[in-house]
């Protein structure tokens, strides 16, 4: 970071701190992930980068749902959904259909979590997105959970709803887990 600082690389400084906080969540160092996602935000807003903007948001809602703020958590998702979709940023898309999943968990909707995370994993599929493995170990808790609730049938019916969404239906669906609702994208 101390590069990017030097060279004058605001973008880089913005990334760079996007993905500590993000890693700092990881590692439960919650005061550091809150202090680099902020430092960043404040950031991508006084520049205008909308996409990292959106990304920040993100982590923001993460940050708050590990936390179990979860009203927090819909709020700074349901905003970061918005601008994906306006953006038209279908990785960040995806992931925060993912990310929602793991919010309709902590907020007990499992069949809404279960619809999610089917879409995600096909929308991963379809569109060649990779997710990051740090990722991983928290999406197979929430569908054992899910699994251990849930009766079979019920499972399987709701993931192969997901598993047949759109984007937009997907999205659409993460927003109102959110209780935001959708938004226009760009022309």
């Amino acid at each position: 970071m101390a590069i990017h600082r030097e060279v004058g690389q605001s973008g880089g400084i913005v990334t760079t701190l996007l993905d500590l906080g993000s890693m700092a969540i990881e590692d439960g160092h919650l005061v550091d992930a809150e202090t680099q996602i902020e430092e960043s935000l404040v950031a991508s807003r006084a520049l205008g980068l909308q996409q990292w903007i959106a990304y920040g948001l993100w982590q923001r809602g993460r940050l708050c749902r590990k936390r179990g703020q979860l009203s927090n958590a819909r709020v700074y998702l349901g905003e970061s959904l918005k601008l994906a979709s306006w953006l038209g940023d279908a990785f960040l898309g995806v992931s925060l259909v993912g990310e929602t999943a793991n919010l309709a968990v902590a907020l007990g909707n499992l069949e809404r979590a279960v619809a999610l995370r089917g879409a995600e994993t096909a929308l991963q599929a379809g569109g060649n997105i990779v997710i990051a493995p740090i990722f991983l170990a928290e999406e197979e808790e929430m569908l054992a959970r899910a699994r251990a609730v849930l009766r079979e049938e019920q499972f399987t019916r709701f993931w192969n709803q997901g598993q047949g969404m759109t984007l937009e239906e997907a999205l659409a669906g993460a927003l109102d887990e959110t209780g935001q609702s959708v938004v226009q994208t760009r022309e």
